[in-house]
């Protein structure tokens, strides 16, 4: 597999008076101006929504390759002539500078259905992508579901027997996860926001499983975010 590296610099703004801007060292004025008039937020905010509601964003994946193909049409679209896509090994070994290139993933389909008392679908990555955690790994499963409370103490644990099920941690993802699933041997986590709740009801976290794996090399499980 390859993983895919766009680079594109776009300048972006919501300016009611081209008189609000100052004066640039870097940009002349007539220049400024013009970007100003041309330049949009509200444009900015539909190019995001529409990657977020169509691709994973996450790289390297296939998804990440056609979010980079969208942009760079997009790019071409508004008239930039050196547009390039570059390609490197998703193998988890080699680097690019200093970083270690990451391996392969993508998610294909994820839901979580409460079954009792009411059966009720209450996550999809269908509608919502960034619901999974990325590094997920295959799961299929009917578990009673734990409160873990914070999910990031080994104390919240305690006396639970969570091998084997499903926990909801309202703690750092990442961290219930290595515990839930690593220490005590739980499928995988559902974890939800506890922070902002009244100010940001539906926001969901973009998660994922790092370490990628456990310190004795375990797979992951899975981890599902709920706002």
């Amino acid at each position: 597999m390859k993983a895919t590296l766009l680079t594109l610099a776009i300048l972006t703004g919501l300016i009611h008076q081209p008189a609000w801007a100052q004066d640039s060292d870097i940009i002349e004025r007539g220049v400024m101006d013009a970007l100003i008039v041309e330049t949009s937020g509200r444009k900015a905010l539909d190019h995001f929504d529409y990657i977020q509601a169509n691709y994973s964003g996450f790289s390297p994946s296939q998804g990440s390759e056609d979010m980079s193909a969208h942009i760079a049409d997009q790019a071409r679209s508004w008239g930039l002539s050196d547009v390039k896509v570059e390609m490197f090994p998703s193998n988890g070994r080699d680097f690019f500078w200093a970083f270690k290139l990451e391996p392969w993933w993508e998610g294909r389909k994820a839901e979580i259905w409460l079954l009792k008392p009411q059966r009720r679908r209450i996550a999809s990555f269908a509608i919502h992508r960034s619901r999974l955690a990325r590094f997920s790994r295959n799961a299929s499963l009917i578990s009673e579901l734990v409160y873990v409370g914070t999910g990031n103490h080994s104390a919240d644990y305690e006396g639970l027997g969570v091998a084997g099920k499903i926990v909801i941690a309202s703690g750092r993802a990442d961290r219930a996860h290595e515990l839930a699933v690593w220490k005590y041997g739980a499928a995988g986590v559902i974890a939800y926001r506890n922070t902002d709740t009244a100010q940001l009801p539906d926001v969901i976290d973009s998660l994922q499983i790092v370490p990628r794996e456990g310190p004795q090399g375990q797979p992951p499980g899975f981890l599902i975010a709920l706002s």
